[in-house]
């Protein structure tokens, strides 16, 4: 693999674990358009790399993030995450040096606990309810 595919797929890999608290092989098969086995070679790359950023979860099939997680591809703000939703935007790559400069309005930047958005991707994803208090 090369250091720019890998650097986009750790990106990936670590904007899941931070705003998701999950990643699974069938979240990069979907971003990738890859097969099982390269998505699980590409955990494996980035746990051999990053040993104590996750850990496997057998009850729900997915890699956690640690308590030691530390990001070393991310920007680490919410607008990262909400842009990849959005829009599947990935950091810089060798694809985006090729295509045309336009200018876009940077949206301001939210402070969002990565828990809080755990949370409401994990309600989310399993039809729960959320109570929010405001202060």
């Amino acid at each position: 693999m090369t250091d720019g595919i890998n650097h986009i797929r750790f990106w990936l890999i670590e904007l899941l674990l931070r705003w998701e608290g999950r990643v699974t092989t069938s979240a990069l098969r979907e971003a990738f358009n890859i097969c099982r086995q390269q998505a699980s070679k590409d955990i494996n790359a980035y746990k051999h790399r990053y040993p104590a950023n996750l850990s496997y979860n057998p009850r729900q099939k997915c890699y956690q993030p640690t308590r030691a997680f530390c990001a070393s591809h991310l920007q680490g703000n919410v607008s990262e995450y909400l842009n990849w939703l959005t829009h599947r935007a990935y950091p810089q790559s060798r694809q985006a040096e090729l295509t045309p400069r336009h200018a876009v309005l940077a949206v301001p930047e939210r402070r969002v606990s990565p828990m809080i958005m755990q949370a409401l991707v994990s309600a989310i994803r399993q039809p729960q309810r959320l109570e929010v208090e405001y202060n």
